[in-house]
Parts: C-alpha cells; sequence; structure tokens
C-alpha cells in the first residue's frame, strides 16, 4: 500500500512557522571551546525547526505522526519521526543545513543505524498483520532566515523496505 514501492524525491520551498524565522547563519569556522558550544546549541534549534517542517510536509502529505525524536539507550542515534503512511510504517530521517554549507546532507544514520533504530522501535509497536515498513529522509536547507527549501526522499533505502509482522 502506499508508496511503499515508489521511490522519489519531492522538493518544495517552505516559509517558517508562524511567520519566524529559521535560525542565523551557522559557520564552521568555530573559535574555540565557547563558539563551538554555540554552534552546536544553534545547529540543535534549527534540527528542531526541520523536524517541524518534516512534520508539516508529511501531515500535507497525508500520513499521521505516530513518534518524534525518538531514541533509546540501546542504539546510537536517534529517530526525527515515525509515520504512517497509508497502512505503512515510515521512519524518517531529517537533516538541516544552511546554503553556505553546500548544499543537501545525505542523512546523519547509517543504514544499519536507521535499521536497528526502527527494529527496536517496532519492539514495543504491536500493529495486526503485516505491515510494510520504508525509511524515508527529508532534508531541510535555509535559504534565508524566513524560507528554506525541503526535500522529501521517499523510499530512500530502495527496494529493502520489508514488512513487520
Amino acid at each position: 500500500g502506499g508508496r511503499l514501492g515508489m521511490a522519489g524525491v519531492g522538493v518544495q520551498l517552505m516559509p517558517s512557522a508562524a511567520g519566524g524565522e529559521w535560525g542565523r547563519r551557522v559557520g564552521r569556522d568555530a573559535r574555540g571551546a565557547g563558539e563551538e558550544r554555540r554552534r552546536r546549541s544553534r545547529m540543535r534549534k534549527l534540527h528542531g525547526r526541520a523536524v517541524e517542517a518534516a512534520i508539516r510536509v508529511v501531515g500535507g502529505e497525508g500520513y499521521g505522526v505516530l513518534d518524534r525524536n525518538w531514541s533509546c539507550e540501546s542504539v546510537a542515534g536517534r529517530l526525527d519521526l515515525v509515520a504512517m503512511d497509508e497502512d505503512a510504517i515510515v521512519f524518517i530521517d531529517v537533516t538541516a543545513a544552511n546554503r553556505e554549507e553546500g548544499g543537501f546532507s545525505e542523512g546523519n544514520l547509517t543504514r544499519e543505524q536507521f535499521e536497528l533504530l526502527a527494529a527496536t522501535w517496532l519492539e514495543g509497536y504491536t500493529p495486526e498483520g503485516d505491515v510494510p515498513v520504508r525509511f524515508d529522509g527529508i532534508d531541510m536547507i535555509v535559504v534565508n532566515a524566513g524560507r528554506a527549501l525541503l526535500r522529501h526522499h521517499i523510499n530512500k533505502l530502495g527496494s529493502l523496505a520489508e514488512s513487520f509482522a
């Protein structure tokens, strides 16, 4: 069901929520530990805004959000979003970057981390019957203080998507 077998990429220009700003430019030339802490804090805030934008994108595409910012102690990393797309569970990795950083990121998680986090999340989820599982990525580039470009890569791990029974 849904877009399980479909691999594709959609890109859209999106304003920041409620007329706010995406955040200040985040440079990579940190000067000292204090600057590095401030840079990391700005990146966390930017990533949080990217997750909020991703929720708006998938909500507009008819997905229902099941979980966000999920992590566990036994596996490194975090699932930014877990959603339902029709009858498929979709695990979504969200990235954020500034235009000056050179374009879209390829993701925060390795394939192994993404799959292991999903399997661990599924331990606590007990659906009825077979449920298709898919891995997507939503990447954001800040264009200016009020706008960002978002790319939704559906089924980014390709034909790996399997059913969870």
